[in-house]
């Protein structure tokens, strides 16, 4: 049913593997057909077929009315991360799997605000991104940090450099989920 690209570098034109930029700009242009098609977020296989014919909706957490948008995917195109409308009223990190659907990551320790993942790795049994936290900021506005997400242990707060107080954030993970970027 679906399949995300099998490989960043495996997409070949012209008898030769097109480098990741083009690749994301491809993708791009298959989203914007999805968004102009008036469906949630969806993700799309340019690899084999055209765009049109590959293109489905990943639905949003716990299958509210809204929308979603997918941030990454692993290696092989089983696992996509991202943020989604959801039932606390705020967009949230979710975790898409063909079988499991697009499930909530919640945010750190239960914090009320938003959360979002940004990357995970190439099994995709590890997410990070950002979420807001409990901790308040010297003007009173909740805090968000980057975290590290897994099945076994939830979502972790990394902090931030030198555990001062002030935001940060998690871009990507490496391929065994030991780097966190």
């Amino acid at each position: 049913m679906f399949r995300a690209l099998k490989s960043a570098y495996s997409l070949r034109a012209g008898g030769r593997t097109l480098p990741n930029f083009y690749i994301h700009r491809l993708l791009i242009a298959c989203v914007f057909l999805a968004f102009a098609q008036g469906s949630d977020f969806v993700y799309a296989n340019c690899e084999t077929e055209s765009c049109a014919s590959q293109i489905i909706n990943l639905g949003t957490i716990a299958d509210i009315d809204g929308t979603s948008i997918a941030m990454a995917s692993n290696r092989d195109g089983s696992v996509v991360v991202g943020q989604s409308s959801s039932p606390s009223g705020y967009p949230h990190a979710f975790r898409w799997t063909e079988l499991g659907g697009t499930n909530d990551l919640g945010t750190i320790g239960g914090a009320v605000g938003p959360s979002i993942a940004t990357g995970t790795n190439a099994d995709g049994s590890i997410v990070v991104g950002q979420s807001v936290t409990t901790s308040i900021d010297q003007f009173g506005k909740p805090l968000s940090h980057a975290f590290r997400w897994a099945s076994d242990n939830g979502m972790i707060d990394i902090g931030t450099i030198g555990n001062v107080s002030g935001a940060s954030r998690a871009n990507g993970i490496n391929a065994d989920g030991s780097v966190v970027i």
